[in-house]
């Protein structure tokens, strides 16, 4: 791979900051110097790079893992006291009207309320 590579990069300096330019020129006094100053810079930058990526990615994750947790609260705040809908309990024989077994859980459903309650209640606590 480093037959391929030029040996020797050229460097408009006219379109460098006198800053920048200073900062090269100090670093070019070795001639090792300089390659080595230029590969902590690109690696420094696509290191960064790199970490702006995992940090994106990370945030995208925590977003969808809170819409899942936004979701499952839901789904459990939901009374579940109701597990039957109408529909279902309409559709099942009438336990009230003469036969079939009551199941746990099961609502019952009739067209008339009869009787009355004679309790004494007590609400001396």
């Amino acid at each position: 791979m480093n037959a391929t590579k030029p040996s020797i990069i050229t460097i408009d300096t006219t379109v460098l900051s006198e800053e920048v330019y200073k900062r090269l020129h100090s670093q070019s006094q070795d001639v090792n110097e300089l390659s080595a100053y230029i590969n902590r810079v690109v690696e420094y930058d696509l290191a960064r790079e790199r970490h702006q990526w995992q940090e994106q990615t990370l945030v995208t994750l925590m977003q969808e893992l809170l819409g899942k947790f936004d979701m499952l609260q839901r789904n459990i705040m939901l009374p579940s006291a109701v597990s039957v809908t109408y529909r279902e309990t309409m559709s099942q024989d009438d336990p009230a009207n003469g036969g079939g077994n009551f199941t746990e859980g099961q609502l019952v459903w009739e067209e008339e309320v009869t009787g009355k309650i004679e309790e004494q209640i007590d609400l001396d606590f």
